[in-house]
């Protein structure tokens, strides 16, 4: 059921800019194919301790098919409607998707990157599961509390 849903979500949002969420969904050898997403500047590196703070903001990247159609990050509460990060179709050499995300609270949030096939036949996306506590953003580093 996840995976249609993810299908039907991405191929609105390339007909018409509209998303809601996306996980994994299989897709032939021939289709676009995404890695990821991952967060680059994990807990240690822009945060103090383990974990992810609310108010901070960390760098996502997902990797993606060369000369591929429109790809989506998004990013947002489980259970929620998430916010659209990035949804363009990137340069032809690009490899990777680089967006920023600021979470607003703590709670558990889904990342979810997707990617349409060059013909428009097939989606896929990959998606994480983030905890994300309390924050205090000192600048040049987080502490989540």
């Amino acid at each position: 059921m996840t995976g249609l849903f993810v299908r039907r979500i991405l191929l609105g949002a390339a007909a018409v800019s509209t998303v809601v969420t996306a996980a994994v969904y299989a897709a032939p050898a021939d289709a676009a194919v995404v890695s990821g997403p991952r967060i680059v500047n994990p807990s240690g590196f822009g945060s103090v301790g383990t974990g992810y703070g609310a108010g901070c903001t960390y760098v996502i990247e997902a990797r993606i098919t060369p000369k591929s159609g429109k790809t989506v990050v998004l990013a947002g509460r489980v259970g929620t409607r998430a916010a659209t990060l990035y949804n363009q179709v990137p340069p032809p050499e690009a490899t990777k998707v680089t967006v920023w995300w600021t979470p607003p609270s703590p709670g558990r949030y889904r990342i979810s990157a997707g990617q349409v096939s060059p013909d428009g036949q097939r989606v896929t996306g990959r998606s994480m599961i983030v905890d994300v506590r309390l924050g205090v953003n000192a600048g040049s580093s987080c502490i989540a509390v």
